[in-house]
């Protein structure tokens, strides 16, 4: 909006340059002075707009959204993801219906992950010392502000008779997150660019007034490649055109270097850092990702481009642009922040002993962080009450519409005798992680209710999609609404694993619980789930259901393995028909008609991708809308490479365009999200199908549940465990014929 209101006044200021002119007519000397004090007018203008917007945009945050009928909270979730001064106001508290009247230490309780956090109160407001969280997998950081006697921060005289150094060290960081690099075995998985080899990148490094005195670059990136060339990897650094630097190293690596830059080099404003992959080293195909850039420089001490974090020169420290209200920090043992006292004020200065070896965070009140608000609610029961106990638990994302596309499901569960629960993933955080969005707390929530609930969770369904863009940098169109764990594999690195949720970290690989997925991102896409999976239970014509697909690739190996599971389903009343590329390529035709005409099991052994089968395409996401198989949905499983690749942010996977397509496709996949080879795939898929077909799992989650548990020592095919993933309802009642 403030944009668009620039660009209306600045048009009209524009229109009246030359109506003036047009109407007096002026000209020479006269109208240049007219122009001038339009022009004038133009730029006090905008200069106004600018401090009206930064005065805006460094007060409080948009407004709470209130609970119902104004209830209260039980806590206020205050998201940071910088580091600095935060505050939050008796205004804000009064908002939220948490706290009214004065703030009072006695009164207020701040945390994070349960351990409390020192703040000080200074007229209407509470200030403490927010640590941002820099990894991109497990950002942001989450403080829980309740009521309830809280934690003061120490405090320390920091009086001085000196007359001030105005000069500190103090570290730009520059970092973009751009690219997602599953194989990277890096401290982050998110990285700013690709430098190929004979390539450069070039980052400036805006926003920083440096002194002439001696900096520290520090460059971060990872290298993407290997070859039999020792070292195999070269990098050049230049500041502002000069080199000051070089680095060679080998293999997949991260790597850290950092350098000297000389004084004479920086210069006030646009200094420039070049990484050059010269490409000098004999290696092919040579990748190197960007990280970050970070510089340690000696600056002025002021508070005129915002709130500072620095070492300070000298045993006394002038801070300008400050006075009475600055907050200053020492910040030394960030955990346990000191609040310094008894400043000299001096004109539009502070002055502050320093203590050797402190680093310290100031700010003027106006310039401190507004944390994003958000209000937890008093959860109407508690998931660390064994009395929770339920059959069938379902954790959905608190999305418009979810919770009541659930509705008929969960009826229908509960007409099964099942005891049924639905939880918003929310109270999961609020309860296991503080309020953090994190899969480390539906994890431990998962393995809390295994081992204390009664009776502990026999089927746990999740609902919403994930993706692995968890903070939308690429801007996908598929949002990360209920998180799948990353889980690193031998082939693809990085891949989502539902299975992590209920596999303990010490111990065999063996899942407590059967789960599943429901990969929706809207509510039409999950109404469409719910009902297949109600159509496929309550139908009573299950002639279709007695007739199995069977595709293989085109190697007599997959013929092989097809066949064996044809024997299987034979022997289970099933008439299985075989349509194997390795006899007849072109059998897409020969699918979709299959499929159409109604199977209860598809099953495809062979090559694939996320959305294909094989090389020659015979399936694909595509295929997914002209199917129409309506009340007629098969389970589907494929013993392949990445159908199952359902955290996408751009890209949907086979098996999820297959499961939401809403005149036909599937009720349910089992499904990889990784790479695997067919020998390790068919260790765990040889006892699902065991207990599947013979009707000694009675559901498709279970089914799938023994299959690893069986499998649960045997660490070879842990990326199978992990990666095999079912995208659909684990209380799922396989019909047999």
């Amino acid at each position: 909006m403030m944009n668009h209101y620039l660009g209306i006044h600045g048009s009209r200021v524009l229109l009246l340059m030359v109506a003036y002119r047009q109407k007096l007519r002026l000209n020479g000397r006269r109208t240049l002075l007219l122009i001038a004090a339009a022009v004038g007018f133009l730029l006090l203008f905008i200069a106004a707009l600018i401090f009206f917007i930064s005065r805006t945009n460094s007060s409080e945050s948009s407004a709470i959204t209130p609970l119902p009928d104004g209830m209260a909270p039980q806590a206020l979730r205050l998201m940071v993801r910088e580091s600095g001064i935060a505050v939050v106001t008796a205004e804000q508290l009064a908002a939220a219906n948490l706290l009214t009247g004065s703030l009072q230490t006695d009164k207020l309780n701040l945390m994070r992950d349960g351990q409390p956090v020192p703040y000080w109160l200074q007229g209407e407001a509470l200030y403490f010392y927010a640590q941002a969280i820099t990894q991109t997998l497990e950002m942001p950081a989450v403080y829980w502000l309740t009521t309830g006697e809280g934690t003061v921060m120490a405090t320390r005289s920091a009086k001085t008779e000196g007359e001030g150094e105005g000069r500190g060290r103090v570290t730009y960081l520059w970092e973009e997150n751009n690219v997602f690099v599953s194989l990277a075995r890096s401290e982050d998985v998110w990285f700013a660019r690709l430098i190929n080899a004979g390539e450069t990148a070039e980052v400036t490094l805006t926003g920083i007034r440096p002194l002439a005195e001696d900096a520290v670059l520090t460059v971060r990136v990872w290298s993407n490649n290997e070859s039999n060339v020792n070292p195999d990897h070269h990098l050049l650094l230049y500041f502002n055109g000069e080199q000051v630097g070089e680095h060679y190293w080998d293999g997949k690596s991260q790597e850290t270097i950092s350098v000297t830059v000389a004084g004479t080099l920086l210069r006030p404003t646009d200094n420039r850092v070049t990484i050059d992959v010269p490409g000098d080293t004999g290696a092919l195909g040579e990748q190197v990702y960007l990280d970050w850039v970070r510089l340690e420089y000696t600056q002025p001490l002021d508070l005129t481009d915002g709130p500072l974090l620095f070492t300070p020169q000298g045993s006394s420290v002038q801070l300008t642009q400050a006075d009475g209200e600055t907050v200053i920090l020492d910040i030394s043992h960030s955990d346990q922040p000191v609040l310094l006292t008894d400043l000299t004020i001096q004109d539009s200065a502070v002055l502050f002993a320093h203590e050797r070896n402190a680093r310290y965070a100031a700010a003027n009140p106006a310039q401190a962080i507004r944390p994003q608000i958000t209000l937890a609610p008093r959860w109407e029961l508690s998931l660390t009450d064994a009395a929770a106990g339920v059959d069938y638990l379902v954790i959905y994302a608190p999305e418009p519409g979810f919770r009541q596309a659930l509705q008929p499901l969960l009826d229908h569960r509960q007409n099964q005798a099942l005891t049924v629960l639905a939880v918003d993933v929310s109270q999961v955080y609020d309860e296991f992680s503080f309020g953090r969005p994190t899969p480390d707390g539906i994890r431990e929530f998962l393995l809390y209710a295994a081992a204390n609930w009664n009776p502990a969770p026999r089927f746990v369904l999740l609902v919403g999609d994930s993706s692995y863009d968890f903070h939308n940098f690429t801007g996908g169109k598929n949002q990360d609404l209920l998180p799948s764990p990353l889980v690193f594999t031998d082939f693809m690195g990085y891949v989502a694993s539902d299975a992590w949720y209920v596999i303990p970290p010490d111990g065999p690989l063996a899942p407590q619980t059967a789960l599943g997925r429901f990969p929706a991102q809207t509510a039409t896409q999950l109404e469409t789930m719910v009902a297949k999976t109600l159509i496929y239970e309550r139908d009573r014509d299950l002639s279709w259901a007695g007739r199995a697909l069977l595709v293989s690739d085109n190697e007599p190996y997959f013929d092989t393995s097809s066949d064996k599971l044809a024997d299987a389903l034979v022997e289970s009343g099933f008439d299985p028909h075989k349509l194997y590329m390795t006899q007849q390529e072109n059998i897409r035709e020969g699918i979709l008609t299959a499929i159409n005409d109604g199977v209860g099991l598809v099953n495809y052994v062979g090559h694939g991708s996320v959305e294909v089968w094989g090389a020659e395409r015979v399936l694909t996401a595509a295929d997914a809308t002209t199917l129409r198989n309506r009340g007629r949905f098969p389970i589907f499983t494929t013993f392949t490479c990445l159908n199952g690749y359902f955290n996408h942010p751009d890209v949907d996977a086979l098996a999820e365009t297959l499961l939401t397509a809403p005149n036909g496709g599937i009720v349910a996949a089992v499904a990889p999200s990784s790479r695997t080879t067919t020998h390790q795939q068919f260790q765990v898929a040889d006892v699902f199908f065991a207990y599947l077909l013979t009707g000694e799992a009675a559901t498709l989650g279970e089914a799938l549940q023994i299959g690893k548990q069986e499998n649960a020592d045997n660490h070879s095919i842990r990326d199978v465990i992990y990666s095999y993933n079912l995208l659909g309802d684990p209380a799922l009642q396989f019909h047999t014929p």
